[in-house]
């Protein structure tokens, strides 16, 4: 495993089609200090594939090509290929523990919204 300098992410796997990396949380995706720029500074072409919010730390993939990108999308755009995340904390939940499900929108305030709509469901399993 390949450890940056800076530590903001750890090399997981890297071959001729694809990386795949441990980001510590505070990087944005986008951006002149996201992880897309910061890892081109290691790799010449990185496509991200998915994203991770700039406070969630956890394994990302980026394609090397346009073709792996296509593919790789369509694995997480099908939900072959899925995300979970979990949430660890020293404090006790304050609102009940269960599943939340629905479609989310960008708020004015930048926020996100969860809607009543299950088009694309984002889905939150909490036990």
């Amino acid at each position: 495993m390949q450890t940056t300098p800076e530590a903001d992410f750890k090399v997981l796997a890297n071959n001729d089609d694809y990386l795949v990396i441990s980001k510590r949380s505070g990087i944005e995706f986008h951006g002149e200090d996201g992880i897309v720029q910061r890892l081109r500074k290691s790799f010449s072409t990185v496509l991200g594939v998915h994203r991770l919010d700039k406070a969630t730390s956890g394994v990302m993939i980026f394609a090397k090509n346009k073709q792996i990108q296509q593919e790789l999308g369509q694995e997480f755009e099908s939900r072959r290929a899925k995300k979970v995340y979990f949430a660890i904390s020293d404090k006790r939940p304050t609102k009940k523990q269960g599943t939340i499900k629905g479609d989310i929108s960008k708020s004015r305030n930048g926020s996100y919204t969860l809607l009543r709509s299950f088009n694309n469901p984002s889905i939150t399993f909490s036990h």
